[in-house]
């Protein structure tokens, strides 16, 4: 006796964490582009450089600069997204960020991640369910 539709099922269910990983990735980083052009926006633009320098990648900050955040897609797949500010000409960051002895906070990164990793767990259910959707 066979399950009618039985491998139509098979074959809809195994590209399920495909699927998955691909939305939560694009979705990762759509967020990431939101975040860093925010960031870029509320930073100190005297030169320039410390805009210039934030940014984000997968995996590990590039040496020298201020890691503030990740996002960790690890429930999806091996993924962590790293956001970042300074490092090269704009070793200063943590200086605008945080403030001197000699100088008041300019804070330009925290702001703008604690108001967009809110969002993060409901965007990332977002793309899950779409995946599901498309399954």
């Amino acid at each position: 006796m066979a399950v009618e539709g039985y491998d139509r099922l098979v074959q809809r269910w195994s590209r399920i964490p495909q699927l998955v990983q691909e939305n939560v990735r694009l979705a990762m980083e759509k967020l990431a582009d939101e975040i860093v052009k925010e960031m870029r926006a509320a930073a100190p633009k005297k030169k320039g450089t410390l805009a210039a320098s934030i940014g984000w990648t997968w995996g590990d900050a590039p040496a020298g600069s201020m890691v503030l955040g990740t996002f960790n897609g690890s429930a999806y797949g091996a993924m962590q997204l790293t956001i970042y500010a300074g490092g090269g000409d704009a070793h200063h960051a943590r200086f605008q960020e945080f403030g001197t002895v000699h100088m008041p906070a300019n804070p330009f990164f925290y702001p703008v991640w604690r108001k967009k990793k809110r969002g993060f767990r409901r965007r990332m259910a977002n793309a899950v369910k779409a995946a599901l959707d498309a399954a």
